[in-house]
């Protein structure tokens, strides 16, 4: 008994002596949970929280330069202690496929930061994969142990690619240009979220090439059907316009908190947390588009070479266009740079 105790003892001596090497966020303590030490808070199921990484902690500090000038910043916001305290709006994210999977670091921050640690929200999306999986369940864990997710201040669902329901509000999402969405959602392993089993069967088989793919039933019209209540892939008929003028109609009806662009990346993020009430300075992470599939870097090889950088060249798709997302494209290009200039001064073209 004297043995196993002592053996023990020389085990918490030398995890305690092994986490003093990191360094913690200054807002964060470790405290003895048990026989084990870890940070202040971290109570869901994923033992990545223990400890912070360095990059984590450096990636999830304010970030005001990137936002034109940290005068300007600091005079627009509180601090982030401050501000953790005060009323914010509830968000509810809806993330279509291949727009931005790394946005989830700025919905995240600006609903939870009372709750989970921002290094380890940044440190659930540098694992890659399926980061907003990975962020739900911690979101979950860390509710039942509250008795409330995120202080009740983020709207379910969170992970995945869910369709506007008649009871959202308080919506943000990042849109993408439809060429560019169809082409990443190929070569991410023919992303469709929605695609019923038998049609996923046969795609690979009959679609072979991106511009087969982007004509296949069902993958046209993705965020166009999302609005309007469908899933990304569902098989649903475009041709007489009701799904676009549904979507049209949920863009303009004032349930978005916010529209951003994944062209506009870094202005988009800047507009995020000018325009949420009492939303934190964002983070250095969430200007890191992280999101970017491994399928998508390893097939740069093989794709023809674009005259834009981080823009794939179109000429793949051999002329097809996907006419219903780009009305809904056009009409969230509109709202973005009508909220830049209320909020941020205008658009990126229009400030240089």
């Amino acid at each position: 008994m004297t043995v196993a105790v002592g053996a023990l003892l020389s085990w918490v001596w030398h995890v305690r002596r092994h986490l003093s090497a990191f360094p913690m966020h200054p807002s964060e303590t470790l405290v003895v949970a048990g026989e084990l030490t870890t940070p202040a808070g971290c109570h869901d199921f994923n033992a990545s929280c223990l400890p912070p990484c360095p990059t984590c902690q450096r990636l999830s500090r304010e970030s005001c330069a990137r936002c034109h000038g940290e005068r300007g910043c600091k005079r627009r916001h509180h601090n982030r202690s401050n501000s953790l305290a005060a009323p914010r709006q509830l968000i509810r994210w809806l993330h279509f496929p291949k727009c931005g999977a790394t946005f989830a670091l700025s919905a995240m921050s600006y609903a939870c930061a009372s709750t989970i640690p921002t290094w380890h929200t940044v440190g659930m999306a540098l694992r890659g994969g399926r980061i907003d999986v990975r962020m739900a369940h911690a979101i979950n864990a860390r509710g039942r142990k509250r008795g409330t997710r995120c202080d009740g201040r983020l709207l379910l669902p969170f992970d995945g690619h869910q369709p506007v329901s008649a009871r959202d509000a308080g919506l943000v999402a990042m849109f993408r240009r439809p060429s560019q969405r169809l082409i990443s959602a190929y070569l991410d392993n023919y992303h469709a979220w929605g695609l019923a089993g038998s049609a996923r069967a046969t795609i690979k088989q009959h679609a072979p090439t991106i511009a087969a793919f982007a004509r296949f039933p069902g993958i046209a019209g993705c965020m166009a059907k999302m609005l309007s209540g469908h899933h990304c892939a569902a098989d649903v008929d475009l041709s007489d316009g009701a799904v676009l003028r549904r979507a049209l109609e949920v863009l303009r009806s004032g349930r978005f908190a916010f529209i951003g662009l994944t062209e506009e990346w870094q202005a988009s993020v800047c507009l995020f947390h000018r325009m949420l009430p009492e939303a934190p300075p964002p983070m250095a992470a969430e200007f890191r588009q992280l999101g970017h599939s491994v399928n998508s870097h390893r097939a740069l090889d093989w794709l023809p070479s674009s005259s834009v950088d981080g823009v794939y060249n179109e000429s793949v798709l051999q002329g097809f266009v996907d006419f219903v997302d780009e009305a809904v494209y056009v009409e969230a290009a509109r709202i973005f740079k009508r909220n830049m200039r209320v909020h941020h001064g205008g658009p990126a073209e229009e400030r240089s």
